[in-house]
């Protein structure tokens, strides 16, 4: 897939997404299924601070003229919804009501 295509890919899905949450009411954007759960206003906090340390991450690497070798690893757990990962402190969601 050409880079063009990822963009709008994600832009696309972005606005997908953007199209589903401006149809909840705040009582379903920030309602939590249990106390372990977040609610969708935290998803979406997390999925935000994610992609901003994706971008930073990004522009460094491509700045950098050192050359780094990363271990390839299988990210197919990344897919299986069924098992909950812990997210990193960095990019948890707060407690506040958006």
């Amino acid at each position: 897939m050409e880079l063009q295509e990822i963009n709008q890919k994600l832009k696309e899905t972005r606005d997908e997404l953007l199209g589903i949450l401006n149809g909840l009411r705040e009582d379903q954007f920030n309602k939590r299924k249990d106390p372990y759960s977040w609610s969708v206003s935290q998803v979406c906090q997390h999925i935000s601070k994610t992609e901003e340390l994706y971008v930073v991450a990004i522009k460094r690497g491509l700045k950098s003229k050192e050359d780094s070798f990363i271990k390839n690893k299988a990210l197919e757990f990344l897919l299986d919804r069924s098992k909950k990962l812990e997210a990193p402190d960095i990019v948890k969601p707060t407690d506040e009501i958006l």
